[in-house]
């Protein structure tokens, strides 16, 4: 979750300076028993070039995971933060695990709050965090029986379309339709706080011909070059295990689609 200059789709990912550093949210687990293991949390980190970094707090962190005080679709962990300034407030979109509204483990994904003047948001003096779970959240719940997402809406990406004039979210879903499999899913937003899912998925698991991404497709990274062509890396899993593989949004020379 980098602090961005600039959070438009197509603009350069550029790391933002304030009060003379670089920041960055992080997800943080207290377990090294597995991938991802125990209640999660998230941390704050700062920089002043960008290759260095250090915790804001060893001890206090900016949201906890696996708190009975948490709503309950994120009172067992908290994921990765993805960081978003806009209109003088910070968003920190984020995944968690809980029990959904069809009372079944879920990870859906919301969000917190923050006065941009108050950033980074950590009260030594009183020893917590002052950023705000917004009422609003899950933002992106899990589906219902049958749909591309009823275990995991997950992930989430947000940037600015500024040819459409709307907020894109990219996240992965994984649930009854997907059969076990994770693929990339998309939201649009207004306000950045009601998001309309397209319920289908923008690129499905397996679709590559190496068959490198058979059993997932998730957890994205996008940029974009000086031609307006788009590169979205993401998380590919398959019978060779876990690495990066690219989609982009057009070859060369040729209509926008996504390729593999």
């Amino acid at each position: 979750g980098m602090l961005w200059q600039s959070s438009a789709l197509q603009s350069r990912r550029l790391l933002k300076k304030v009060n003379g550093k670089y920041w960055s949210l992080y997800g943080c687990y207290p377990s090294r028993a597995g991938y991802e293991a125990g209640n999660g949390g998230q941390g704050m980190a700062y920089s002043s070039d960008g290759v260095l970094w250090e915790r804001l707090s060893n001890t206090i962190p900016v949201i906890s995971g696996g708190s009975p005080d948490m709503p309950r679709w994120e009172d067992r962990v908290v994921y990765q933060p993805y960081l978003v300034e806009f209109n003088e407030t910070m968003w920190n979109f984020y995944n968690a695990a809980g029990e959904n509204q069809y009372n079944h483990t879920a990870e859906e994904s919301g969000l917190a709050n923050l006065a941009a003047k108050e950033f980074p948001g950590i009260n030594f003096a009183k020893k917590q965090s002052q950023w705000s779970l917004n009422p609003a959240s899950p933002i992106i719940h899990s589906g219902p029986p049958g749909s591309d997402d009823t275990a995991m809406a997950s992930d989430p990406k947000v940037f600015w379309d500024e040819l459409q004039k709307v907020w894109v979210m990219f996240y992965f879903g994984l649930g009854d339709g997907t059969q076990g499999h994770a693929d990339i899913m998309i939201a649009f937003s207004k306000d950045l706080i009601h998001w309309e899912k397209d319920e289908e998925p923008l690129y499905h698991a397996g679709g590559h011909p190496s068959g490198i991404d058979a059993q997932h497709a998730h957890k994205i990274s996008l940029i974009y070059d000086e031609h307006g062509i788009g590169y979205l890396y993401y998380t590919a899993v398959g019978p060779k295990g876990r690495g990066i593989a690219l989609l982009t949004s057009k070859p060369k020379n040729s209509p926008s689609t996504l390729h593999v």
